[in-house]
């Protein structure tokens, strides 16, 4: 990118599970995690700041985090997306 981001992922739980493992492919949609990120570039000096949230869209770096590399590829690039950003399916893999 020709920049380095800093931010924080997240999510934020939608209905209790009451002991049951997360599965966002067998969860109804509208049940699912919201996700966030929280982040700013460049890391070494920030010149802007932003949060993201996707209503039901699962874990932060799988769907917000693409929105939020728009925005700053936009603001310091000056490079505008040529399609609304894709869902990473390998993000949430590791969490």
């Amino acid at each position: 990118a020709g920049y380095v981001a800093a931010g924080k992922t997240g999510t934020a739980q939608v209905f209790s599970l009451k002991g049951a493992k997360y599965d966002e492919h067998g969860t109804k949609e509208h049940l699912r995690d919201h996700a966030l990120y929280v982040a700013f570039a460049p890391a070494d000096k920030p010149r802007i700041a932003l949060a993201v949230i996707v209503e039901n869209g699962g874990f932060g770096a799988q769907s917000a985090a693409p929105i939020a590399r728009q925005v700053f590829d936009y603001y310091l690039l000056g490079k505008r997306p040529k399609e609304p950003a894709n869902e990473d399916k390998t993000a949430g893999d590791s969490q």
